[in-house]
């Protein structure tokens, strides 16, 4: 009996690690910590999210259990959906909360740089490339 209730928690541990690592919680998390340089303040943001999930999973699923219930497909459909939503929101988040500080073409100063130091006519001035650096 112990070893039974042992196994299954493993396996049920096992499961929500793998859970953990699906796209949708990869961006969700990513999002969140994105504007944010210190990692002790992003470790603890993602912890604080980690339990929270954790927390709603488990009374959600002790409710389901112990009412025995069964939720319908049209339920689990809309719901997955529902994350669509949110992970359309948080790439909107993102891309609106980039400040001028902080924006990724700026990494691609040195490609330009090297563009136009390696034109072989110096009197080309933008190249078809560089139009979009």
């Amino acid at each position: 009996m112990i070893t039974d209730t042992i196994i299954m928690l493993g396996l049920g541990f096992l499961l929500g690690v793998e859970h953990a690592f699906e796209p949708d919680h990869i961006v969700a998390i990513s999002s969140l910590i994105s504007k944010e340089k210190n990692l002790k303040k992003t470790t603890i943001l993602g912890a604080i999210w980690g339990v929270g999930h954790t927390t709603t999973l488990f009374l959600a699923g002790i409710i389901i259990l112990t009412l025995k219930i069964t939720i319908p497909e049209t339920i689990a459909l809309s719901l997955e959906f529902l994350v669509g939503l949110v992970i359309i929101f948080l790439g909107f988040y993102v891309i609106i909360s980039i400040d001028e500080k902080h924006q990724p073409y700026r990494s691609f100063t040195h490609i330009k740089n090297m563009i136009q130091n390696s034109s072989l006519d110096k009197n080309v001035k933008n190249t078809s490339i560089e139009i979009f650096l």
